[in-house]
Parts: structure tokens; C-alpha cells; sequence
């Protein structure tokens, strides 16, 4: 499964040129492909409704349980530990999609590999919103947060509110959730080397909460030549590539 960035509302092919033979390699290799968009934003509130990233990471969670119940189990597969199988991916803040599913909603039980990629650009959203230094949110960002809370525009975020502090602590990626450590699913972080450094930084924090969690099937990678963008990435894709259709090494316990 494959969800896009920014509020979702597109198809991840949509975005970059390369997209449509990196999709071809995947169904030649008999992989069967969905995509995810939302009409309206997977994490737009109703006007003055403080639903939160949390909350509404219900949506996410919901459409990769159903497709999993009603396209995947029927065909039976019965793949190795750590191995696709039912597996997912989200760019920026489609990886904060399947990041939150997994923390938060129990997904872990049903999906052999989360490959987030370029995020999850919520974690450590207070550092983001309050512009600690390596984390600052633009424009941009501060408003995809502040939709979450019912704001369409000078949100909290975007004021850069201290007394919201407690509120983005409770639905960042790595503070919000109950669980981190996910023992028969694979986690791989793909990260762009043109990143900016604010993606890297976010996303290392939650990196480092799965490491304190001892998440057994765990890997950051790098990709040099990786644009924030991965479908418009030759390299980005490659990796994405080979990370969906790994055979991973036995993992010892813990």
C-alpha cells in the first residue's frame, strides 16, 4: 500500500515521472499495488474541531485493515518474518499515515513491513512548531499541523504557541502512540540525502524511540541522491525497490 504527502489528497504515481516504471517492477515481480488519496486530507479537521494527528490517524489505519482483510487474506500468502507479504509505505507525511497506524491502532499484528520514507516529518512536533533549531516547521508545515486542530490558518503552530506544547507532545509520531516495538514487522526508514535537514531530524527522533523500544527488525538508510520527493527520485525508488522485495536476515531475540 502507498500513501502520498502533504494532506494525501493525491496518488503517490501522480507525483514524478519515474513513478509508472517503478510500479511495473513491482507487478511484474506478482506484487499486487494500492494506492491511497483522500478527497479531503487524511488529517483535516472540521473548522474548530482539536481533533488532533492522533485521532485522525484512524482513517489511515481503517483503509490498510480493510484492504488487508478484503484484497490481501484471500490470497493466502504466507510470507517469512519480515518479509512483503502486506506491506507499507508513505512519503513525508504519508509516513507519518502508516507511523501512527502502527502506534496507535495495532497495525503491526497485520503488516509485514512499514517503509516511511522522507519522515515521519511529525514526530517531535513541539520542537517543529516552538522552531528549535534543526527542527523549525515553514509555513507550509505549520499549517498541515494546525489543520489537524480545526485551523485553516493562524493556528497555533504557525504562532508558535507555547501553551500547545503539551497537545503536539500527545500526538507526535514518537510520543502519542502506546506501542513501539513490533515484533513480526520489519520497520525501514528511508531517508533522501537532499532532504532537508528538519526531515532528517524529525525523523530521527522517531528512529530513536523505536531503537529505546528494542524493535528488533530495524534499519535507517541514507540514499545520497534522494529528493524529499521519492517518486521523482531514481535512487529513492531503487531503495524503495529493494526494501519491498527483501528477504530479510533471521533476527535473533533480544
Amino acid at each position: 500500500m502507498f500513501f502520498s504527502g502533504s494532506e494525501g489528497s493525491k496518488w503517490l504515481s501522480e507525483e514524478g515521472t519515474k513513478a509508472s516504471a517503478f510500479f511495473q517492477s513491482l507487478v511484474n515481480d506478482g506484487f499486487e499495488l494500492v494506492q491511497v488519496r483522500w478527497a479531503r486530507g487524511w488529517l483535516v479537521s472540521p473548522d474548530g474541531a482539536q481533533s488532533g494527528q492522533e485521532l485522525l490517524a484512524s482513517r489511515p489505519a481503517t483503509v490498510i485493515k480493510w484492504v488487508h482483510d478484503k484484497m490481501y487474506v484471500p490470497l493466502g500468502l504466507q510470507p517469512s518474518v519480515g518479509k512483503c507479504g502486506f506491506c507499507v509505505t508513505g512519503n513525508s507525511a504519508g509516513a507519518a499515515q502508516i507511523t501512527y497506524a502502527m502506534s496507535s491502532y495495532g497495525i503491526d499484528k497485520i503488516v509485514d513491513a512499514a517503509i516511511p520514507t522522507s519522515g515521519p516529518p511529525m514526530a517531535a512536533m513541539s520542537k517543529g512548531c516552538l522552531q528549535e533549531r534543526g527542527y523549525a516547521y515553514v509555513a507550509g508545515h505549520a499549517r498541515l499541523i494546525d489543520l489537524s486542530y480545526g485551523f485553516r490558518s493562524g493556528g497555533p503552530c504557525a504562532a508558535h504557541d507555547p501553551s500547545f506544547t503539551d497537545t503536539w507532545i500527545a500526538n507526535s509520531n514518537e510520543t502519542g502512540g502506546t506501542k513501539y516495538n513490533y515484533p513480526t514487522t520489519r520497520i525501514q526508514i528511508i531517508i533522501g540525502g537532499q532532504d532537508n535537514s528538519l526531515i532528517l531530524n524529525h525523523a530521527r527522533d522517531y528512529f530513536q524511540v523505536l531503537v529505546r523500544a528494542q524493535q528488533p527488525m530495524l534499519m535507517w538508510q541514507l540514499v545520497p541522491g534522494m529528493s524529499h520527493s521519492i517518486q521523482a527520485s531514481t535512487d529513492g525508488l531503487s531503495a524503495l525497490l529493494t526494501a519491498l522485495t527483501a528477504t530479510p536476515a533471521p533476527v535473533s531475540a533480544r
